[in-house]
């Protein structure tokens, strides 16, 4: 019995030893703001050696779900550190506001968001320190992606990304469009959903 095991947890303990490991990939974007101003943000993400979601022994280098965001703007140093998929970097009422998919990683099942909404608006209330409202604001809507949204191949991520190597980066599927500009979800759509909930 003893000797059927070993291999299994020899497996093991290389599997949990890997997972141990990480690489932390840091880079710098030129983004355009909607107040036409165009800044620089450095960004950092870690990957560690990790399973597919649908083969767990399918590993590789993946992107964990955090990351790190920081800019200068008007003479203050921006920070965001956390778990939600930044799509937009934004200017709003004199503060900076990150517009974040909702349903990605599950954060609004993690932050207990309003599951029927598409998108989560946060805004800087401070330099370090980022809030949200209960549902997005309309001025969100029609805004065009500004950061670059996919890490899954690492090795295109250079030390710099400018605005027409990050376009590069997106698709031109219409069925993705939703990546590349903030869509307003249909009320049809919220409606359904919250009989649903």
């Amino acid at each position: 019995m003893k000797t059927r095991l070993a291999p299994w947890l020899i497996a093991g303990l290389c599997m949990s030893l890997l997972t141990a490991c990480s690489k932390t990939v840091t880079w710098q974007e030129e983004v355009p703001l909607n107040t036409g101003e165009v800044i620089w943000v450095e960004r950092s993400v870690d990957y560690s050696i990790q399973g597919d979601a649908g083969n767990p022994m399918d590993l590789a280098w993946r992107p964990r779900k955090e990351q790190t965001l920081e800019f200068e703007w008007l003479g203050k140093r921006y920070r965001y550190e956390g778990d939600a998929c930044l799509q937009v970097l934004a200017v709003h009422d004199g503060s900076p506001v990150l517009i974040a998919r909702s349903q990605c990683y599950g954060w609004n099942w993690t932050h207990n968001y309003d599951k029927c909404q598409s998108h989560v608006q946060l805004n800087a209330i401070l330099p370090s320190k980022w809030t949200w409202p209960p549902t997005p604001e309309e001025w969100i809507y029609g805004l065009k992606t500004n950061l670059v949204i996919d890490f899954s191949d690492r090795g295109r991520l250079v030390k710099k990304i400018e605005v027409n190597l990050r376009k590069s980066y997106q698709t031109n599927d219409p069925q993705l469009r939703f990546l590349s500009e903030l869509m307003k979800p249909r009320s049809e759509f919220i409606q359904r959903c919250k009989k649903e909930m």
